[in-house]
């Protein structure tokens, strides 16, 4: 049967095109609204807190919304337009009744309307689940577990409105959620009913959003100027992430390969400096990545760890990080010469043995560990 519409309905675009006929507005609507699939869940239990509304469907368009009682949510579209999640506020269903539920594309089409009920909970089942949360993509590595009393193995589970396999042990009862529903960041709502109809009251299990990971970033290294420089971010982002500079937000747009690319501001890259680059997207940030504005010749230190060391302390190293750094450098510590002792590969770390003699007495602490570290050249 589907099939059969199918056909039809390209057999009408083909003979209106060739012919010039123009096509009904029925046609017309049929072929580009929205088709519904089904809505999770269709019933929720009163007093229950923020959930994660759920339609199913196709031709989803990238501004479409689920609207609940007339009013439009903040609605995220996923699967290549076939998946709407919505957050449905903890007011709006505080009290047993009925709400209207659709799903609205930007240019107003439309998909039926459906019906969520508000039930009103037993007071007397009341369930608690072990663990609440996990990340999204992530499969669970061991069933759920609600906590309660008299389950019997007439109670049923439900996860976003469908009843799910269980293992019932009296006053607990193991369950899985499929996987499916663990892919995007969601308030799943978890409820149990039994044999005379009551329903619990409900639990959110949290589908957190993964973090964004920068793999690396083009250039690695800057030199100081006084023009913006353009900067890609390579790594996991999701669509809509921004990359955050020393905590400035900046503007972002999406290269090839779903890399992020912008334009460091001259103010940013004026002297020495060590840029931290994060990227965030859905209210969580990737873990901090450093640029390193060069000086455009000659050694720099950035920072030294540890700044502060104690008279007779076993550790008589510090390692430096800078820009720079050269083979054949020398170090200095208080005017004494300091044995390099490795250095990485990009040498801009360096670990520094401290000379015994500066380690004889203490100093005040304002004073520079570093006096310098120098480069040596041929003229040397």
């Amino acid at each position: 049967m589907k099939k059969v519409v199918v056909c039809s309905l390209i057999c009408a675009f083909s003979l209106a095109y060739l012919f010039g006929i123009p096509l009904s507005p029925e046609t017309a609507y049929a072929a580009s609204a929205p088709q519904f699939k089904r809505m999770l869940p269709e019933t929720i239990t009163a007093g229950a807190p923020t959930f994660t509304i759920r339609i199913e469907g196709r031709r989803f368009d990238d501004g479409a919304q689920i609207v609940f009682d007339g009013s439009p949510l903040d609605t995220r579209v996923l699967n290549n337009g076939r998946l709407l999640l919505a957050e449905v506020p903890a007011t709006a269903v505080a009290s047993p009744g009925t709400h209207s539920v659709m799903a609205s594309n930007s240019d107003g089409m439309t998909t039926p309307t459906q019906t969520l009920t508000v039930v009103q909970p037993d007071p007397d089942t009341i369930i608690r689940l072990d663990v609440n949360a996990s990340e999204e993509g992530s499969p669970l590595r061991a069933p759920l577990e609600l906590h309660g009393s008299e389950f019997s193995d007439s109670t049923k589970v439900f996860v976003w409105g469908r009843s799910q396999a269980k293992v019932v042990d009296g006053s607990s009862i193991q369950f899985v959620i499929p996987n499916n529903l663990l892919q995007d960041a969601a308030r799943i709502p978890v409820y149990v009913r039994d044999k005379k109809g009551n329903f619990s009251n409900t639990e959110i299990y949290f589908v957190v959003p993964r973090p964004p990971q920068i793999d690396f970033l083009d250039p690695d290294t800057v030199e100081v100027g006084t023009e913006d420089v353009p900067l890609s971010v390579h790594g996991q982002f999701k669509p809509g992430a921004q990359v955050v500079v020393n905590d400035l937000e900046l503007l972002t747009t999406e290269g090839k390969n779903g890399r992020l690319e912008v334009m460091l501001p001259a103010a940013l890259i004026a002297q020495p400096a060590q840029l931290k680059i994060r990227v965030a997207q859905e209210g969580v940030q990737s873990n901090d990545v450093t640029l390193a504005v060069t000086p455009t010749e000659g050694p720099f230190i950035y920072t030294i760890a540890p700044t502060l060391i104690r008279i007779g302390e076993g550790r008589l190293s510090i390692d430096v990080i800078g820009a720079n750094f050269k083979e054949g450098s020398t170090a200095t510590v208080d005017g004494m010469d300091a044995r390099i002792k490795n250095r990485t590969r990009k040498i801009t770390k360096s670990t520094l043995a401290i000379p015994a003699a500066a380690m004889a007495t203490p100093v005040n602490p304002s004073t520079p560990a570093i006096s310098a570290i120098t480069r040596k050249t041929n003229a040397q």
